[in-house]
């Protein structure tokens, strides 16, 4: 390109207003447009529900989810944590908490048994909200309560928190599949 500009001494020297040759070369290649076939939604793919609470479900496991953490301080004497309340918590077993980072905060509730045979089904686990971690001290970590689900209290759990899709797609069930309500979340 300098050769066909030798008005340019220096090419960092161009200023706004100066002219320059800017010439094709001989046997370039056109860039050609491949069309790539895109695949229309299906009417059955759109379908779906918008639920926008996902993240408020709490859910049943036969083993509890190891903590890793737990509130047990709030910076104000408070009967009940709510949104913006900052809280200290204690790290449980070998989890790191790290600055930045967000925590689904839940609870346990008394193992849940099968209603005509008494069998054991499993361990509740209620979300009551989520943290941002603000702060780790070596013996506890200071966190800020950003979402509160119901209300939180001293004692309550960390885990990792996952953000759910809320969108729900409508199809049909497996074949064989069974369920029955158990009980109310709440």
């Amino acid at each position: 390109m300098w050769q066909e500009n030798s008005q340019i001494a220096n090419p960092h020297r161009i200023y706004p207003g100066e002219r320059i040759r800017l010439l094709r070369r001989a046997g370039l290649q056109k860039i050609s447009e491949k069309k790539t076939a895109v695949v229309p939604p299906t009417l059955e793919n759109l379908i779906h529900y918008d639920y926008s609470a996902l993240d408020r479900v709490g859910f049943i496991r036969k083993q509890p989810v190891a903590p890793h953490g737990a509130i047990f301080k709030v910076l104000e004497t408070k009967e009940m944590i709510s949104k913006d309340d900052i809280v200290y918590i204690r790290p449980e077993g070998d989890s790191k908490l790290v600055t930045g980072k967000r925590y689904t905060i839940y609870r346990t509730l008394k193992p849940i048994r099968d209603r005509f045979n008494n069998e054991y089904i499993g361990i509740q686990h209620l979300l009551t909200g989520v943290v941002e971690i603000t702060q780790v001290q070596p013996n506890y970590v200071i966190g800020t309560v950003i979402e509160s689900y119901r209300p939180i209290i001293l004692e309550d759990k960390l885990m990792p928190y996952y953000r759910r899709i809320p969108e729900i797609i409508l199809k049909d069930s497996p074949k064989g599949l069974e369920g029955k309500i158990i009980e109310a979340e709440d």
